[in-house]
């Protein structure tokens, strides 16, 4: 199993969002070029450099339908050369969020157009990739120190954005360490926050709503 095994070979996830890769997509976000063809290059440029492909479908709908990721990773898949696929697998759509952020874990790098699958590869320590079309996906990044792993859709596509995305794979174990240094504190104080809110929320419940508003 690619997830549990030794393979001395790296084993990357990537998650390509359903949202972006039709013609529609192009012009309701203003991408750069075709985010299709640009994710069909990610993997095989991955490919060649040895690592073995885990597709992370984040969002999905029955039989891959609407803006499923699901319909895209199909896409991405039959593009490629058969040698190409034998080195890759999909996660099943069976997986709660839970399991998928076990999978995710236990990955050597991850590459993600959702922001929520991105958050839950940072929450782990995982050393990740954002190819985004939104400005709170870089938000996110940020506040990791690693905003420079955020590639904007909008404005950069075809072999400038595979060279950017190949480029924090090769610093995938920087990436690690780094993020073994920023990620608790990030976390600890998301966690204050939330605490805070959440003592707001009670003041008012107790109060019966005639307490000063949260903002």
């Amino acid at each position: 199993d690619l997830l549990v095994g030794d393979s001395a070979e790296p084993v990357v996830g990537v998650n390509p969002s359903g949202l972006l890769f039709d013609d529609a997509a192009h012009a309701r976000f203003g991408l750069a070029g075709s985010y299709l063809d640009t994710m069909t290059s990610v993997v095989r440029a991955l490919l060649s450099a040895g690592a073995h492909v885990v597709f992370v479908p984040h969002v999905h709908e029955a039989g891959g339908s609407g803006e499923s990721d699901i319909l895209t990773i199909s896409r991405i898949r039959e593009e490629l050369e058969p040698g190409e696929t034998s080195r890759t697998i999909t996660l099943p759509t069976s997986l709660d969020a839970a399991e998928v952020k076990w999978c995710i874990e236990r990955l050597d790098w991850f590459v993600g157009s959702r922001m929520h699958a991105t958050i839950a590869a940072l929450s782990t320590m995982t050393p990740t990739a954002g190819y985004a079309y939104s400005d709170k996906t870089l938000g996110v990044f940020r506040t990791c120190g690693m905003g420079e792993h955020v590639v904007d859709a909008r404005t950069t596509s075809g072999d400038d954005a595979v060279a950017a995305i190949m480029s924090s794979f090769e610093r995938r174990a920087e990436i690690s360490h780094r993020l073994r240094d920023s990620v608790p504190a990030t976390v600890d104080a998301s966690r204050e926050q939330l605490r805070d809110l959440l003592g707001r929320i009670v003041q008012w419940r107790e109060a019966g709503g005639e307490v000063e508003a949260i903002a």
